[in-house]
């Protein structure tokens, strides 16, 4: 089977694209894949099956994207391909392509057509005339567009719910595929301290970015402060100006030296950093982005054998089952998030048996099992 992915960042590394890297990885190992990406100045050797789409300055990448992709479409090696799979952002060849030369399409939606972005313009305030319009005529276009997908590829129950909704895309169209994790990447190798030895180390993974509730968690680590002896590692990037604003907060509650900000580590070496923690935090707030995914970052941290605290969400408890293999709390709330993680340090028997099951509990998201699903569902297109 012949493959042509599409995608508006480059898959080829795993960072910021985890769903598509192990999907191209999964895929290429047992098919023909050509991988079409935006370029940051690589050139791709004349045996390697990579195609790398220039980036037009002054121009918006899925605009310079979609507008280039046109013309390479006469002399591409997509002729010959069985099965078309984009992502969110990558229509205009795509289309060409299904309705000039009858190939099937695959269109993955890692997060809901517009929905998301909608919600987080308007918390930010950034919802202007302009936007509304944009989003009007796109919500137009996808109503138009996606019905004739081959197949819809989405991450959660309630994103698929939209789409036959609200864009009118038949079920049996749809296939979900959860975030997953690499277990064979993602294992404890025993570099976890007692908490006698460090104290209760804590761990967040993820973005750095405002409605995340970070805010949350500073606040319950200064109820923590006097009580239980608590460090904070905070994994990941964003805006220089939340982590300024984060870490003056932290200053503020008094917890400040109680903070490990490690920033950016390689995806390949976050497993190493979350060995030597005992607990993963989840603190998202109940936005309806985040009640619809699928906790990636979760999943990670139950693969390294941590217990985990998390936000009473949707998306959460589709992955933790309260004081079994986690504990789960009311979201926004410190008092009931620093009580959360008091009892576990007290009750060191609890904290062993939620981890005891943690590892277990990830091996349904492997991501070779999820992609085989996908994989079958792919054939049966090509075929």
């Amino acid at each position: 089977m012949k493959i042509c992915l599409f995608a508006l960042s480059n898959f080829l590394d795993v960072q910021g694209s985890t769903e598509p890297y192990y999907v191209y990885r999964h895929l290429k190992s047992r098919h023909e894949v050509i991988a079409v990406v935006p370029s940051s100045g690589e050139r791709a050797s004349p045996n390697q099956e990579i195609t790398f789409i220039r980036k037009v300055k002054g121009l918006p990448t899925f605009m310079s994207y979609n507008l280039l992709l046109i013309p390479s479409l006469v002399v591409g090696p997509f002729k010959d391909a069985h099965v078309i799979y984009t992502y969110k952002g990558a229509i205009t060849p795509v289309l060409a392509l299904k309705f000039l030369m009858g190939k099937k399409w695959v269109c993955d939606f890692r997060t809901s057509p517009l929905a998301q972005e909608l919600e987080f313009k308007k918390l930010q305030g950034t919802l202007t005339l302009g936007r509304r319009i944009a989003y009007s005529l796109a919500r137009w276009f996808y109503k138009f567009t996606l019905p004739k997908c081959d197949l819809i590829v989405t991450l959660s129950q309630e994103i698929q719910e939209e789409l036959i909704q609200e864009y009118g895309v038949p079920a049996e169209k749809i296939f979900t595929l959860p975030l997953g994790v690499d277990l064979s990447l993602f294992s404890p190798k025993g570099l976890r301290p007692s908490i006698q030895e460090s104290g209760l180390r804590l761990v967040y993974s993820g973005a750095i970015a405002p409605q995340r509730g970070l805010d949350t968690a500073l606040q319950a680590l200064r109820l923590l402060k006097n009580s239980v002896p608590t460090r904070l590692v905070i994994i990941g990037r964003g805006p220089k100006a939340t982590i300024r604003y984060l870490q003056g907060f932290a200053q503020d509650l008094g917890v400040d030296k109680l903070i490990e900000w490690k920033g950016f580590i390689p995806h390949d070496r976050v497993p190493e950093v979350l060995d030597t923690c005992h607990i993963g935090l989840s603190p998202l707030p109940r936005l309806k982005a985040y009640e619809v995914s699928s906790p990636a970052k979760v999943v990670e941290y139950l693969a390294m054998g941590l217990a985990v605290v998390a936000t009473d969400i949707r998306a959460h408890r589709k992955v933790i089952h309260h004081e079994e293999n986690g504990l789960l709390v009311p979201p926004g709330d410190p008092k009931a998030l620093a009580q959360a993680l008091e009892r576990l340090y007290n009750d060191p028997g609890l904290l062993s048996q939620i981890a005891s099951r943690a590892r277990e509990s990830a091996k349904p998201y492997s991501w070779d099992a999820l992609i085989e699903g996908l994989e079958r569902r792919l054939r049966g297109l090509a075929h």
